[in-house]
């Protein structure tokens, strides 16, 4: 992998780690301001939401890329 392609995932990684940390602190249970609601909603459902995935499928790429056979798909 040559370094520029790394320093990318890196940096991808970090944000979907941050992202997958806000969207499991999202909380409105007993929200006594409106706009307060708001914010959590929009930030903590739909800003973050592509986080979890993107995270997962950087970790399998990597998994995969590591592996002596290229990663056969039949061996897993």
């Amino acid at each position: 992998m040559n370094p520029e392609f790394s320093k990318k995932l890196k940096i991808l990684s970090f944000i979907s780690i941050i992202g997958v940390l806000v969207a499991h602190s999202y909380f409105v249970e007993n929200n006594a301001w409106e706009i307060n609601a708001f914010i959590q909603d929009w930030i903590g459902c739909q800003i973050v939401r592509f986080c979890i995935p993107l995270f997962f499928f950087i970790s399998g790429y990597l998994f995969f890329r590591e592996t002596k056979d290229g990663g056969e798909y039949r061996k897993y």
